[in-house]
């Protein structure tokens, strides 16, 4: 069977599979380099595991055979996920060797199959299935691991099929290139083949391996992807040596040929005068010594290369988990200096000062329709279902949950030398709900010309919220921007009177009031419930605009929730910077009680969604 070929591929992808197809096409797509190719995914078994079109520009993934049976778009997640890759590391070496077809297998099938005996053309495409892995590894060695836990499974799935028609010595030669020589291609170690090896020196010889290596290490070098012309004469000389320890060993030498072209349907077999499927009792036995060989050495790569797989896996976790933590430091440290100088800007008589052309234009107490309306919000906030869930991981023998399919590879590898521990192949998860009394709220209000007519009711939007906030005994600190920040409130303290400003500033400084409203509260990297509130139009310059939307995605990777109010329907640039974001966007109007009722239960469900997504 082949893996590149232009044989039609005729599968349609399930309807429930086609999300997963265009994660999995953007991902080879990456992989490979290019832009043009198409996954195709088939839920029932198929001859390959996988396989690339190059005249298509297709790639088909067998989904039972490559990431096991049983598997549903759901139980398989989000493949753009390297976790998820590595859960299923045999199911993407097998896509990446494909990738890898797609980027270097770069000539034409069919000018070879001009100039090319059906053998020769053969061979062919048995050596460039080591050449593209070792240029694949070249490429992404983080990418062998995978190659290495799915190559032998592959070969073995193929097996029957490819030997029905081979002799003897053509059959060793045929798995000599696809074992040995990936040793040399750099994705197996010699410790993986070491079963396969020994029987190969036995049927084949040292001399005559040797000759072949010599042939598939001059193959993998050749670094001119679309010129296959140089790889045509070591095809021919690949050809050569195998028809003459063929005849060495008193077999004919044309009993059968590589894969993907059919053969002789008749050949000796040295010893039995057969060949092919009728090779005689010592031929089969030898090739079923072959076929036990490699299945000794499947299994024990699969144990070896799922261990590297772990440790590839906590390696890159420890390097993410070290360059995430200096990250948020020092973002954090920025943020907290950025504060600290908003701080210490202190206000002149009830006036900002730095560069803002901003006003304290009324100071008043809060009215009867405002206190009630504090402490509706708060009465809502404390309703928010927000819960922290400590999540219990239990691993057993008997079915239960998820299947653990490294488990089962590592239970198949030591059954197969007889070692019979009791291993725990399902995975359950208990979840312990605990609340989380702390609330931190942080606050920006925008003071920018276009929210002039928005002051009044955003000064009452900015008091119920710091009064809310006081009364649910939150964190709270707020901070108003416009050409300048200047700081409303501090994490505890609360606004005593209701506070309006003019709005006469020319533009937003968003990304200096969100580093500083972040650097008084620890918004982004505290713990307990989190909730960000902007009140704004969203009218600001692009560069602000798209500080905003990184602000917003920084938000919900860190599991802030994020409330954004506009005034009387004035939102059309705040669209789009909640767009594709975790954001929720409502407008308001100057009637108090019923302003500060949506956004009192909007904050809450808000919370409560993001606490839901923070559990698992």
């Amino acid at each position: 069977m082949a893996h590149f070929s232009n044989e039609e591929i005729k599968t349609t992808t399930p309807k429930e599979w086609l999300k997963v197809g265009a994660d999995l096409g953007q991902l080879v797509n990456e992989w490979s380099d290019r832009n043009d190719l198409v996954i195709l995914v088939a839920d029932t078994e198929q001859p390959n595991p996988a396989r690339y079109n190059p005249n298509t520009s297709e790639v088909e993934v067998c989904i039972p055979k490559s990431f096991g049976y049983g598997t549903t778009p759901e139980n398989l997640g989000d493949i753009r996920s390297r976790d998820v890759q590595y859960d299923n590391a045999r199911g993407f070496g097998t896509l990446y060797h494909e990738s890898c077809h797609a980027k270097f297998s770069l000539y034409s099938l069919e000018d070879a199959s001009k100039v090319l005996n059906e053998n020769e053309f053969g061979a062919l495409h048995l050596l460039e299935e080591t050449r593209i892995e070792k240029w694949g590894v070249i490429a992404q060695p983080n990418k062998k691991a995978f190659l290495r836990v799915s190559v032998l499974e592959v070969v073995l799935a193929e097996l029957d099929k490819a030997l029905e028609n081979m002799g003897l010595v053509r059959a060793g030669a045929y798995l000599a290139g696809l074992t040995l020589a990936r040793v040399d291609a750099g994705v197996l170690e010699p410790e993986d083949v070491v079963a396969v090896n020994s029987v190969l020196m036995e049927l084949i010889g040292a001399d005559g391996l040797a000759e072949l290596r010599e042939v598939w290490i001059e193959f993998q070098n050749h670094a001119d992807h679309a010129n296959a012309e140089p790889l045509y004469e070591l095809a021919r000389r690949w050809e050569s040596i195998v028809k003459k320890l063929s005849e060495d060993a008193g077999q004919e030498p044309d009993g059968g040929c590589h894969y993907p072209s059919g053969g002789s349907e008749d050949g000796e077999d040295g010893e039995d005068g057969e060949a092919g499927k009728g090779r005689g009792k010592s031929g089969k036995g030898k090739i079923k010594k072959l076929v036990d060989a490699l299945n000794e050495d499947a299994d024990n790569t699969s144990l070896s290369g799922q261990t590297e797989i772990d440790e590839q896996q906590l390696s890159e976790n420890w390097a993410d988990e070290v360059r995430s933590s200096a990250k948020q430091a020092k973002q954090r440290e920025t943020n907290k200096k950025i504060a600290k100088r908003i701080l210490e800007n202190k206000k002149r008589d009830g006036e900002p000062s730095g560069n803002t052309n901003s006003r304290l234009v009324e100071r008043r107490k809060p009215t009867s329709l405002e206190r009630s309306s504090a402490v509706l919000v708060a009465k809502l906030l404390e309703k928010a279902k927000y819960r922290e869930r400590d999540v219990v991981v239990h691993n057993q023998v008997v079915p239960a949950g998820k299947l653990r399919s490294r488990a089962l590879v590592q239970s198949k590898a030591l059954k197969s030398k007889g070692i019979h521990t009791p291993i725990e192949l399902w995975k359950t998860k208990t979840r312990k709900q605990t609340d989380e009394p702390t609330l931190t709220i942080g606050v920006m209000v925008d003071i920018s010309g276009s929210m002039g007519s928005a002051m009044n009711p955003m000064a009452t939007t900015a008091w119920v919220l710091s009064e809310a906030g006081r009364r649910v005994q939150a964190r709270t600190a707020m901070v108003y921007f416009g050409a300048d920040v200047f700081p409303a409130l501090s994490v505890g303290q609360h606004l005593e009177e209701v506070e309006v400003y003019s709005a006469s500033d020319w533009t937003e400084q968003f990304d200096t009031a969100f580093q500083a409203v972040d650097g008084m509260s620890n918004l982004l990297y505290g713990t307990g419930a989190r909730l960000l509130v902007v009140v704004s139009d969203g009218n600001f310059t692009n560069p602000e605009s798209r500080k905003a939307k990184e602000w917003l995605d920084e938000c919900k990777r860190n599991g802030v929730a994020v409330l954004w109010i506009g005034y009387d329907n004035s939102v059309a640039g705040a669209s789009f910077i909640v767009k594709n974001t975790d954001a929720k966007l409502i407008s308001v109007s100057n009637n108090v009680v019923e302003a500060s009722k949506i956004i009192g239960q909007t904050a809450s469900e808000v919370l409560s969604k993001m606490g839901e997504r923070n559990s698992f």
